[in-house]
């Protein structure tokens, strides 16, 4: 059979990304692209030609494979071209290319001119949010009432979806009932995600529990009709008080004939799953059982479906942010952007009108009274934390390891990168201190592309290995085989609000841990107090390269240079946050007010 001719637009990683995946479906011809250097040049092999002399290829797919496709799809078709289709993959850092896409065809951008503001209808929908999709109340008769309270958990990130974001919300589920609260979960059910799966972690949710999963179908901006692209509009309109920055929002969307249509899709990309959860929750949902709202992020929309159904049914509402939102130290967003003041405008009526907003690090809790002028009474620290469950493995008599071994498990992105403390790793070799050979790197988790490549650079001895994800048990059996512990923040004065969720785990482990942030972070103060290991500011190649020679030495005696205090570790422990977040619920629903 004849293969359908293509011409691919983007000669960059996503590009090679639809190469790579596409070869063997369609026969590639060209490539094409915007940045004029690039035409005439070859990529993946292949010619890179200008974008005006697709014309002349009337009869060819054009593929777009760029993050920028909504202005380059308007330009294509104002070329006259028809055949216009984006390429989607699931994990842009991927380079098995075996991961899920999706090639959509490019949307009637009408759908996103005609786009409009109406203050009357958002008065009447703010409280009532059925409205917005025209449906009448509905209260099914199908909940478990065997528990006298009855928690509503929303959380896009939850198992089979792996990763270090998911264990906060299933531990609390999976400890929830021992405090006398019954858990329902709304959770995504297929979906188009960069996230790994962990099918492992299914296990640990306790039988019985309801959970609901509500397809994320709709997770770009091709796959929106006409009226959910109004429905997320509205959706947006109603979080928002300051009418003429939303004004200038439709604006910049509508004047734009669809060059920036993706910016709709905000806080994030889930924004649709959240369209589609409120469309269908009450046909699911008896709120008449309900207690208590709890929302969690990232994604940080899946807390606008807190609010609406707080709004409507006057059910008390918990607002916890694994991550800052628009103060986010690892996220760079120009506070000029008109995205960024919306979601500014969002996150503080969202922290305003939820009844507690939780963070996970003290410094977060100042960050989220000083931004947004809450009062301390609002907002309560519930860290993240390890769960003993986790650790039957371990092997106290466990013998030596033959190479002194340095594990980091978790991935590595934007400023996050163990730079430094390689280059501390390869003065120690080339100096003579530790011996390359009794030295073993391990990386567990996904490293951008370009951080690879830089990782491979750095290597110069050999002492690396790079391991794809692991499912959450085996990953902490194999940081079990460590010595010393990697704990990489980064260097913006930024990130001293946090510590990843990893490093509880870490404690538990009793390893020696080396953490690089900034002086005086919150992760330096846990190390201090656990006396689990130390903290350097990320350029302090002396302080790094000390401390691992310390950790060395010990590992040559089969000791830890660190003594651990169980007191202070011990308190991270999830079934005991857990009843910090029991206790939160019910000092809420104490209060007058909710019945």
């Amino acid at each position: 059979m004849e293969k359908d001719k293509i011409i691919i637009f983007g000669a960059s990683n996503l590009g090679k990304i639809a190469y790579e995946t596409l070869k063997n479906k369609y026969e590639i011809c060209f490539f094409s692209d915007n940045n004029l250097n690039k035409i005439g040049k070859k990529f993946c092999n292949i010619e890179i030609i200008d974008p005006k002399k697709i014309i002349n290829y009337k009869n060819f797919k054009i593929i777009i494979s760029s993050m920028y496709y909504d202005e380059i799809s308007v330009q294509l078709k104002d070329y006259g071209l028809q055949e216009i289709y984006i390429f989607f993959y699931a994990d842009v850092n991927d380079t098995t290319y075996k991961k899920d896409y999706c090639i959509e065809k490019m949307c009637n951008i009408d759908n996103y001119k005609n786009i409009n503001l109406d203050s009357k209808f958002k008065k009447a929908y703010k409280n009532n949010f059925s409205l917005i999709y025209n449906k009448k109340d509905h209260t099914p008769n199908n909940d478990d009432i065997s528990y006298k309270k009855t928690v509503l958990i929303i959380s896009y990130i939850f198992p089979p979806i792996g990763g270090s974001g998911v264990q906060r919300t299933l531990k609390f589920v999976k400890y929830l009932r021992d405090y006398g609260w019954n858990p329902i979960v709304i959770t995504c059910g297929q979906n188009f995600s960069q996230d790994e799966k962990d099918e492992t972690l299914l296990k640990e949710i306790p039988q019985g529990t309801r959970i609901i999963r509500i397809d994320d179908e709709f997770f770009n901006t091709e796959r929106l009709n006409k009226q959910q692209v109004q429905q997320i509009i509205n959706l947006l309109y109603g979080l928002v008080d300051d009418e003429n920055l939303m004004i200038s929002f439709v604006n910049y969307i509508k004047d734009s004939g669809g060059k920036n249509r993706t910016k709709i899709l905000i806080p994030d990309i889930n924004i649709s799953w959240v369209n589609s959860v409120l469309e269908k929750i009450q046909e699911i949902i008896n709120f008449k059982h309900i207690d208590m709202i709890y929302t969690t992020s990232g994604p940080y929309s899946d807390h606008i479906a807190g609010y609406y159904l707080n709004k409507k049914y006057n059910i008390p509402w918990v607002a916890d942010f694994r991550d800052e939102w628009t103060y986010n130290p690892y996220t760079q967003k120009d506070k000029n952007d008109i995205n960024f003041k919306l979601e500014r405008e969002m996150e503080k009526n969202v922290v305003n009108s939820a009844d507690k907003v939780i963070a996970v690090t003290p410094m977060a809790v100042e960050n989220y009274i000083k931004n947004f002028k809450i009062s301390r009474q609002k907002i309560i620290n519930i860290t993240n934390g390890f769960d003993e469950d986790d650790f039957r493995f371990l092997n106290y008599d466990k013998k030596n390891n033959e190479k002194f071994t340095i594990i980091s498990n978790g991935s590595f992105y934007l400023k996050r990168n163990p730079y430094s403390f390689l280059e501390a790793v390869n003065e120690l070799i080339k100096e003579n201190k530790i011996e390359g050979d009794k030295l073993n790197i391990e990386f567990i988790g996904k490293i951008e592309n370009e951080m690879q490549r830089e990782i491979e650079k750095l290597d110069i001895y050999n002492v690396i290995k790079v391991k794809s994800y692991m499912p959450h048990i085996e990953s902490l059996i194999n940081a079990n085989k460590g010595n010393l512990l990697l704990l990489v923040i980064g260097e913006d004065e930024k990130v001293k609000s946090l510590y990843p969720g990893k490093v509880f785990e870490y404690l538990r482990l009793k390893k020696d841990i080396l953490a690089l942030s900034p002086k005086d972070s919150v992760a330096s103060k846990l190390l201090n107090e656990t006396n689990a290991g130390e903290n350097f500011e990320y350029r302090n190649i002396i302080g790094i390269k000390d401390y691992i020679l310390k950790c060395y030495s010990a590992w040559e005696k089969n000791k830890t240079y660190n003594k651990f205090n169980n007191d202070e570790i011990n308190k991270f422990n999830r079934k005991v946050l857990t009843g910090e977040l029991v206790n939160v619920f019910e000092q809420i629903i104490a209060k007058k007010g909710y019945s």
